[in-house]
């Protein structure tokens, strides 16, 4: 028997033959040199719900140690318990940028600001202008406008310096997204991106780096963002960068990359920092095109986030309170568990198709296939108490597959368990795929196939 890693991230080439491979609600994460394969795949959290709202959520920031949410035109305190108390009106609609102080958080909606700490109460001063995006950065608020970059005075964001800002004027094209890491200002261009820092000047704080300006600009002014003092987003040549240093760092791979190439619409995209249960992630979702990608930091691969009934993860922002992970959709909020293996109430589906098998030009005969998995994890009652993996295949890199064969996990406490398939016909290049909804923990680790007569390329 030879063992074959099966499938350790998302590396859909266009030519299919090639490889097929996909990821889905589960990642691949680094193992310790002499563990059972040094590519295990885990399943991602899930997400217990929390509570509801009368309205879809359109934002939240922390205010002091407190979780503040917007969801319609309210702003809300949500306690630890889920206890929610109205602190006053946001007016406007759509998503609402937020950054968060020492005791206050901004919220901007509709273009206006508003200032949350114990209640709500509008930025009124005439020098506000019309804002998209806001950040945080040694006491200062700082302001994104359609020509300008502006801050309010140290620590009140109720009240603007009209003579602290900066037009950028060294800029081609004005700035379409801001952000606050490791005390730098960092303003995304569509065609630049350009790198600040507090020099402690006056009325405007921050000036431009010397060697802060980089050629390479931002697609989507909502996909930045930071993460292990680093920001991620999604760059004007279609590819994801990480900033490391002055240095927009390519972390996409040339599949990923050609598929961005047949969105259509990828301006609207946003992006997500997780850092959880020493997994620390960069999530990008693309509305419009209902896709979702998830890259892990530490093994530097991609894999795919995906709802039930939908290719695209509907989560759509997330923060971390009270020493929990809060995600919401639409009007749900709810906590990425560990140790919940579904979404609110649904399954959540893994999904892994293999790479390509094959022996060069031969033929290879199939006849046994054997899972590398943990089992005995099935539930005491219920669905989940005799959990079942679902194995197809195609030879023709995904385009048909198979009937589905069907194999026990393991009811609880049945450890020695094996899931073996066996007599599946013969290929010259076969990509296998798995399916698992069953809400249990699962950790897979790769397939055994027949040594002689199958070999995994």
């Amino acid at each position: 028997m030879s063992f074959t890693p099966f499938a350790v991230n998302s590396y859909t080439s266009p030519a299919l033959s090639l490889s097929a491979q996909r990821v889905v609600n589960a990642r691949t994460v680094k193992a310790q040199p002499r563990a059972r394969t040094q590519t295990p795949v885990f399943r991602c959290p899930g997400i217990k719900g929390f509570t509801t709202f009368a309205a879809p959520v359109r934002g939240a920031s922390l205010v002091g140690d407190s979780l503040v949410v917007v969801a319609g035109n309210t702003a809300y305190r949500v306690s630890s318990s889920g206890v929610l108390t109205a602190l006053g009106s946001v007016p406007g609609s759509g998503p609402c940028a937020a950054a968060a102080g020492v005791d206050k958080a901004v919220f901007l909606s509709s273009g206006d600001g508003f200032v949350v700490d114990s209640t709500v109460a509008q930025i009124t001063d005439p020098d506000y202008l019309p804002s998209t995006h806001v950040t945080w950065s040694d006491g200062y608020f700082v302001f994104l406008a359609a020509d300008r970059v502006f801050t309010c005075e140290l620590n009140d964001p109720s009240s603007i310096d009209a003579l602290s800002f900066d037009t950028l004027i060294w800029a081609t094209q004005p700035p379409v997204a801001i952000i606050a890491d490791t005390r730098d200002l960092i303003h995304f261009m569509p065609n630049a991106t350009a790198i600040g820092y507090n020099s402690g000047t006056t009325p405007y704080p921050f000036r431009l780096s010397s060697d802060g300006f980089i050629e390479r600009g931002c697609l989507a002014p909502r996909s930045p963002a930071k993460l292990d003092n680093t920001v991620f987003w999604l760059a004007d040549d279609r590819t994801v960068r990480a900033l490391r240093g002055n240095t927009p760092v390519r972390i996409t791979t040339e599949p990923l990359e050609q598929l961005f190439a047949t969105f259509a619409t990828l301006s609207d995209a946003y992006g997500m920092a997780i850092s959880q249960g020493g997994c620390f992630s960069y999530v990008l979702t693309f509305p419009t095109e209902g896709r979702t990608f998830e890259y892990n930091v530490a093994t530097e691969l991609w894999n795919e986030r995906a709802s039930y009934g939908s290719d695209m993860w509907q989560v759509e922002g997330h923060i971390e309170a009270y020493g929990k992970h809060f995600v919401w959709a639409g009007n749900k909020l709810g906590i990425l568990d560990t140790e919940t293996y579904a979404e609110w109430d649904d399954p959540q589906p893994v999904i892994l198709t293999s790479e390509p098998m094959h022996n060069g030009v031969n033929w290879v005969h199939f006849d046994r296939i054997e899972l590398d998995a943990d089992m005995g994890n099935g539930l005491i009652t219920g669905q989940g108490s005799d959990p079942q993996i679902i194995l197809r295949y195609s030879d023709d890199g995904g385009k048909t597959w198979s009937a589905d064969f069907m194999r026990s996990l393991g009811a609880m406490g049945e450890t020695r368990r094996r899931a073996i398939f066996t007599r599946h016909g013969r290929s010259r290049n076969r990509v296998y795929q798995l399916v698992y909804s069953d809400p249990t923990a699962f950790a897979f680790y790769g397939a055994y196939l027949n040594e002689e007569r199958a070999i995994a390329a």
